[in-house]
């Protein structure tokens, strides 16, 4: 998919990963800071790895969103007003 206008940054992004494996299940912690102000950050697990299909792999996670004074589908992806 082609870019278009302006870049979106999120800054102080930050992934920890605890004993990783391909063949069983480990615990990840993902934050940053969302591009319009507020921040978003996920605790969960994941695995074990499918090596057919990553995509169906198993995986929970909790996600908090702690929105800016933007509207909500703005908080993530900024739209142009």
């Amino acid at each position: 998919m082609p870019a278009r206008g302006e870049p979106i940054v999120y800054q102080h992004v930050n992934l920890t990963v605890r004993d990783f494996s391909f063949a069983s299940q480990f615990p990840f912690e993902l934050s940053a800071d969302l591009p319009a102000g507020g921040a978003i950050s996920a605790t969960g697990h994941v695995g074990p790895f499918n090596r057919d299909d990553v995509a169906a792999s198993p995986g929970d996670a909790q996600v908090y969103v702690k929105a800016s004074t933007q509207s909500p589908p703005d908080f993530l992806i900024p739209m142009p007003a």
